[in-house]
C-alpha cells in the first residue's frame, strides 16, 4: 500500500524500534534474525499491522505513546504469526526462535499498558486459541497428494478459516478501545474486530489467488486451490481424484472464467460487509482503507483476468 509522508514517516519509526530490539540479541540469534526482520518489514501487511492503532485514531483515539506502543505490539505480533505460518507450510523451523522472541515482545508491551487481567487479555487468549483451531483444522485437511485427496478435506478452506486463523490481528482494535476507556458493551468493539476479521479474509483470497499453482506446486492447499479442485471434481465426477493433476488444474483454471467471477464477487461481498459495519463511524480512516484495498483488487482481477485470456488463446486449454 502507498503510504502517506507522516504514516512512513511512523512505519519508519516503529520498524526502527524493533530493529534496535534485534541489534541487542545474542549474536548468533541476531544473524538469524535480522534478514528476517528485513525480509518481514517489506511485506504491506506489515504496515497494517504496525499502523493500525494509528489509522484507528479517529474511532479509538489514544494518546501518540500508548498508540505507539500498539504499533510496535501490532508488528512483533505479525512476526510471530507470520513465522507460525511459515514453519507450519514447510519453511525453515528455525524462524520459530525469532519469532518466539516477537511473541514473547508483543505480550511484554501489552502487559506494560495495563492490558493483562482485563477483559481484553481474555479476548486475546480467545484469539490465539481460535487462531490455532483454525491451523489444526488446515493441517487435519492434510497435505494436497493429489492422486490420493481426500475430497471432504477440501470443505475445511472456508473465509470463516481464514478469519479465524488471522484472529488476532484484531486485537490491536480491541487493545486500543480497552486503552480508550471503551465500556464492554461499547458497539465499537464489535464492529472494528469484524470489520477486521472480513478484511484479513478478503486479503487473503486476493493473495491466495495470485499464488496458488506456486503452492501447490510446493505441496500446500490454500484458499483457492482447495476452491478450484472443488470445482474441477464436480466436472469431473465420473473420473474423481484421477483426473486431478498440477497442469489439468492449470489448464482447466484458464477456461473456467465463472469460477473466477465468482471468487472475485466472493471477495468483494466481504470487503462490502467490512464497510457495512463501519458505516456507523462514517468517512473513518480505516473504511478508507478498506475502498483503497477494494480497488486495488479490482485492479488485481482485472490485471490476472487479462493473463487468463491471453494464455487460452496463446495455447488453449486442456481438462
Amino acid at each position: 500500500m502507498q503510504l502517506g509522508p507522516a504514516d512512513q514517516e511512523a512505519y519508519v519509526s516503529i520498524a526502527g524500534a524493533l530493529r534496535a530490539v534485534v541489534g541487542a540479541y545474542p549474536p548468533a540469534l541476531r544473524a538469524l534474525a535480522a534478514p528476517a526482520l528485513d525480509g518481514l518489514l517489506a511485506g504491506e501487511f506489515s504496515q497494517l499491522a504496525a499502523l493500525l492503532p494509528r489509522w484507528l485514531g479517529d474511532v479509538a483515539p489514544l494518546p501518540e505513546t500508548a498508540e505507539r506502543a500498539l504499533g510496535e505490539a501490532g508488528l512483533w505480533l505479525w512476526w510471530y504469526a507470520s513465522a507460525l505460518d511459515d514453519a507450519l507450510d514447510g519453511g525453515p523451523p528455525a524462524a520459530l526462535l525469532a519469532g518466539q522472541q516477537a511473541l514473547l515482545r508483543a505480550l511484554e508491551i501489552y502487559r506494560g499498558l495495563g492490558l493483562a487481567g482485563t477483559p481484553a487479555w481474555a479476548e486475546l487468549e480467545a484469539r490465539a486459541l481460535a487462531s490455532a483451531d483454525a491451523y489444526a483444522r488446515e493441517l487435519r485437511a492434510g497435505a494436497p497428494d493429489l492422486a490420493a485427496l481426500d475430497p471432504d478435506a477440501l470443505a475445511a478452506w472456508t473465509p470463516a478459516l481464514l478469519m479465524d486463523r488471522a484472529a488476532p490481528f484484531a486485537f490491536g482494535a480491541t487493545a486500543a478501545l480497552a486503552l480508550a476507556g471503551a465500556p464492554p458493551d461499547d458497539p465499537r468493539y464489535a464492529d472494528l474486530g469484524a470489520a477486521l476479521r472480513l478484511l484479513a479474509a478478503a486479503r487473503q483470497i486476493a493473495d491466495d489467488s495470485g499464488d496458488w499453482i506456486d503452492d501447490l506446486r510446493d505441496g500446500r492447499l490454500n484458499y483457492v486451490s482447495a476452491a478450484l479442485i472443488r470445482r474441477f471434481l464436480a466436472a469431473h465426477a465420473e473420473a474423481g481424484v484421477a483426473a486431478l493433476s498440477l497442469d489439468r488444474l492449470a489448464g482447466y483454471q484458464l477456461r473456467d472464467e465463472p469460477f473466477w467471477e465468482e471468487l472475485e464477487r466472493a471477495h468483494a461481498a466481504l470487503c462490502d460487509a467490512a464497510l457495512e459495519r463501519l458505516r456507523p463511524y462514517g468517512p473513518c480512516v480505516l473504511a478508507g482503507l478498506l475502498r483503497r484495498q477494494l480497488a486495488s483488487d479490482r485492479g488485481h482481477w482485472a490485471r490476472s483476468r487479462a493473463a487468463r485470456s491471453k494464455l487460452l488463446a496463446l495455447f488453449g486449454a486442456g481438462g
